[in-house]
Order: structure tokens, then sequence, then C-alpha cells
């Protein structure tokens, strides 16, 4: 009976060993496959303005997606979210931080206009096909004479979170720009790295 009990104990302790190696591989799989699905996606933002008036334009914001990975994606329930910021054209202040600025336009999914009347994702009916380049575009009207900083999020299944920001220089009516909009074109390169740090 003794030899028994002690090979059952052992078999059970050989099993756990087992269990917990493959739960951890497991993790380590899906960890990776994720950090490696969030690399396989080149976004660039950009924006243009077209005037409408002497106060106001239309801010035309594109969204260049290529999927370089190795399998086609879907986005997650979020979507493609948008977020623009305005900041005030004068101040002794001229850092472009993303918490500084005035929300004009809040985490807009700009893919909704794919998604099924009812749906709650993408299945079927929006996906990132390896190789594919894709162009989505939203437009705002905004006040002239500003600086506008321009968040994108891009929200896949089973990856992380992808974020990246530009911002655009407004002028105002007489073609001028404001001393914050010619800070932000002197300074780009530490905007961009403040926005992000922020």
């Amino acid at each position: 009976m003794g030899t028994i009990q002690t090979a059952l104990t052992a078999l059970k302790d050989v099993l756990t060993i087992i269990g917990l190696g493959l739960g951890g591989w497991w993790a380590y799989y899906k960890w990776r496959e994720a950090n490696e699905l969030s690399k396989q996606i080149n976004m660039e933002v950009t924006a243009k303005e077209d005037p409408v008036d002497d106060k106001s334009s239309v801010l035309t914001i594109r969204i260049m997606l290529n999927n370089v990975g190795y399998r086609s994606l879907t986005p997650a329930a979020k979507g493609l979210e948008v977020s623009v910021k305005r900041l005030a054209a004068s101040g002794q202040d001229r850092r472009l931080q993303w918490s500084r600025g005035e929300l004009v336009f809040d985490e807009v999914d700009i893919l909704a206009v794919y998604k099924e009347e009812g749906a709650t994702d993408y299945k079927g009916t929006y996906r990132l096909d390896r190789g594919g380049v894709y162009h989505e575009t939203c437009a705002l009207t905004v006040d002239r004479g500003h600086v506008y900083l321009i968040q994108v999020a891009l929200w896949l299944e089973d990856a992380d979170l992808q974020i990246e920001y530009c911002y655009h220089v407004s002028p105002d009516s007489s073609g001028t720009v404001a001393s914050l909009a010619v800070a932000a074109r002197t300074e780009l390169q530490s905007a961009n790295q403040s926005i992000q740090a922020t």
C-alpha cells in the first residue's frame, strides 16, 4: 500500500510540474505573439487644412496603415480612434504636450462605418491583410490660428495598442502663424518626444 501511495504522490508532483511548465510556456507564447503583432503595422498620420472662411478651416486627417507582418489582423472593438486637441496660439508655455490641449475631437472610431449594425467587433467586416496598405480619412471643422495635436490609436485583436501622434499648424486668416506655431515648426523633434512622453 505504501508503494502505491508513494507512486501516486510522485505522479501527482510530476503532473503538477508539467502543468506549471505548460502554463508558463503558453503565457510566454501569448505575450510574444501580442508583442510581435503590435510591430506588424506601420502607421503614418498626416494632416491637411483647407480654409472655409476667415475664421474656420476643414482639417483632414489621413491615416496610412501598412501590414508588414506575416498574417492578417482584425481591429478590436474600439477600432481606429482619432482624438484632436487644440493648443492656445499665445502664451509663454510653448511646449507641445498632449496634457495641455483642449479636446475638440474625442476618441472617434473612424472605422465604425465598416461595422455592421448591432455588431460589437470587426470580425468579417474589416481586416488588415498581410502586405496590405490601407488609407483611412476623417475631417473636422476647426478654428484657424491654432496648433492642433492629433492622436491616432489602433486597437487590434490579440495585440498591444499602437498610438501615433502628429501636429498641425493652422495659420490665421492673414496667413501668419502665431508664436506657438513657429515654435512647433522649429522644435518638431523634441515636440514629438514630449507628446509621446505625456
